[in-house]
């Protein structure tokens, strides 16, 4: 021990050189280590208020039970990701599933580097996949999610005039987003959903399915109706077409979908028992298999016989009337007539229709909803109580959908007469309810009516300033009972909705900064989740102040031994 003492004072700038150099090596050391965590491992401490980088019980309980292995596909390497303030977040989360399910793991590409890299994903030439796009995969199937789809957008987001884009995140939905594209490609049951032709409808077909429709079957493929058929791919259903008049709906369906009808369906011979008519067909999908249907119906379009059956299911439309909106409570136009209307969605949670958009309630500021070109819908239950036995209870249930403001007014599109000012529905939505009482087991079959056919336009769907593409396709979710979170209460789970996500952001609103980097490719704008103030207090000081206060003790502790000699 003497040796050592005397070794060092006689070496004693030597040591304190190599003391220096060793504390140096220790923070770079420190520095990398905590990139190297951060950026692929993702082991770093969640501190975000939010619990942005935690995953929920109910999402790690999901993923577990998953019915096969997936593969999450980023189109960006790690850096890029962890750079962009849309897709860290997604990426953290995606690499915590991988560590702590068995089911799922974590691939990047390059798309600068290799452009191919993608092309088994899309369904056709005209698709793209950019950097910011996320590809589930299990077996040949696969779903494509944007990254802001992973998010809840507020109104206010908007093209910014100075110089750049403001797109202002208000929760970020991503646990759910990505456990339905999970479920998707890997449950077992195949759902379908069925398109109905033969009446007028109008449908979108993709060009490498136009063979399975019979040649004139369909009057109009609508290009314009893509992006819906899209919706409900990314919903996890498959597409099929029927028609009423002669197909049965098919054994896998969990949705029926009827889009701007013309032509009234048949109601066969009444006096025949054995008769089976479209609306029979119909009728028995939705009583005895518990089915789901949407009519979109143009107010223009008069149908006695779909709208008998719609009345008997809860539903009912006043044919030939368009509603006006008043200004300030609809999109101006240039002739302005008021007819692309904000939909206001119920706060009533006794109101059944609520229960599908209630999480997007609780956003605080609501996206907002067009519905263009609408007409009137009503409840209108025709069998008060429906009945029941003695071990079944069955109960009708009616909610507004969405309405206009108390100053709309219906406008006859024959003569142009105005009615009535008042708040009017523009789309319900009607649940039979079947409760077994000896197994106290509640069956539902659901029933959405809407007095338009734009709701399923492109034009509002791929607009992402709108809610309209978030709303259909939580409803599409809800009815279709296509994951085990939908449910007839109030409120659901965090999972229940597209919208909410269960994580609003609770300080400050992620936005893309001015600031710019200089990377391979040059200058480019830089992308920083803004977190909470307290997370960067405390990461700066932890990454500050700890190498100076260890340098400084170091040095205490000599200087005070030098002097003691």
């Amino acid at each position: 021990m003497q040796k050592i003492k005397t070794f060092f004072g006689q070496h004693r700038r030597g040591a304190m050189t190599a003391l220096t150099v060793a504390l140096i090596l220790l923070v770079l050391a420190a520095n990398i280590g905590l990139a190297w965590l951060t950026e692929d491992r993702v082991l770093l401490g969640d501190l975000t208020p939010e619990g942005l980088y935690t995953l929920s019980d109910k999402m790690i309980e999901t993923c577990s039970a998953l019915n096969g292995d997936a593969t999450i596909l980023f189109c960006a390497d790690p850096d890029r990701l962890l750079d962009n303030y849309e897709m860290r977040y997604v990426y953290i989360m995606a690499k915590q599933l991988e560590k702590k399910t068995g089911h799922v793991r974590v691939e990047t590409c390059n798309l600068r580097r290799d452009p191919t890299a993608v092309n088994a994903y899309k369904a056709s030439s005209a698709v793209t996949i950019s950097e910011n796009d996320i590809i589930v995969t299990s077996g040949g199937r696969y779903r494509i999610a944007g990254a802001s789809t992973f998010w809840a957008v507020g109104e206010d987001s908007k093209k910014g005039g100075d110089g750049g884009d403001k797109t202002e995140y208000y929760s970020f939905n991503g646990e759910y987003k990505m456990a339905t594209l999970l479920l998707s490609v890997t449950q077992v049951s195949d759902p379908v959903v069925a398109f109905t032709y033969g009446h007028g409808e109008t449908v979108y077909v993709p060009e490498e399915r136009r063979g399975e429709v019979p040649a004139g079957a369909l009057e109009a493929s609508d290009d314009d109706k893509s992006s819906f058929y899209y919706l409900l791919v990314n919903a996890g259903l498959r597409v099929e077409y029927i028609n009423p008049d002669t197909d049965d709906v098919p054994e896998k369906c969990l949705l029926v979908i009827m889009d701007g009808p013309t032509r009234d369906f048949s109601v066969g011979d009444i006096y025949s028992v054995s008769d089976v008519t479209p609306l029979t067909r119909l009728h028995t999908y939705l009583s005895d298999r518990l089915g789901a249907l949407m009519l979109f119906k143009d107010p223009g379009a008069v149908l006695p016989n779909l709208e008998d059956f719609a009345a008997d299911w809860g539903i009912s439309y006043r044919d030939g009337y368009y509603l006006r909106e008043t200004p300030g409570n609809a999109l101006s136009d240039a002739e302005n007539t008021g007819r692309r209307i904000f939909a206001r969605l119920s706060d009533d949670k006794t109101n059944v229709a609520r229960n599908v958009y209630a999480d997007i309630l609780d956003l605080g500021t609501v996206p907002r909803t067009v519905v263009a070109d609408s007409g009137i819908v009503s409840g209108s239950w025709k069998h008060d109580g429906i009945g029941g036995s003695s071990t079944t209870q069955v109960a009708g249930y009616y909610g507004d959908f969405f309405s206009t403001s108390d100053g709309a007014r219906p406008v006859r599109i024959a003569d142009g007469t105005v009615g009535e000012a008042g708040s009017y529905a523009m789309a319900g939505l009607a649940v039979r309810s079947r409760l077994d009482t000896t197994e106290n087991v509640r069956y539902n079959s659901y029933f959405f009516g809407a007095a338009s056919t734009a709701l399923t336009s492109n034009a509002y769907l791929n607009n992402r300033a709108y809610c309209n593409a978030d709303l259909l396709f939580t409803t599409v979710r809800f009815i279709a009972r296509t994951d085990a979170y939908a449910s007839m209460e109030l409120g659901g789970t965090s999972l229940n909705s597209p919208i909410p996500g269960g994580k609003v952001l609770k300080t400050v609103k992620l936005e893309k900064t001015g600031n710019t980097k200089y990377d391979k490719e040059g200058l480019k704008d830089g992308y920083y989740p803004a977190v909470d103030r307290a997370v960067q207090v405390t990461w700066g000081l932890l990454l500050t102040l700890l190498p100076v206060a260890a340098a400084a003790t170091v040095g205490t502790v000599l200087l005070v031994r030098r002097k003691n000699r």
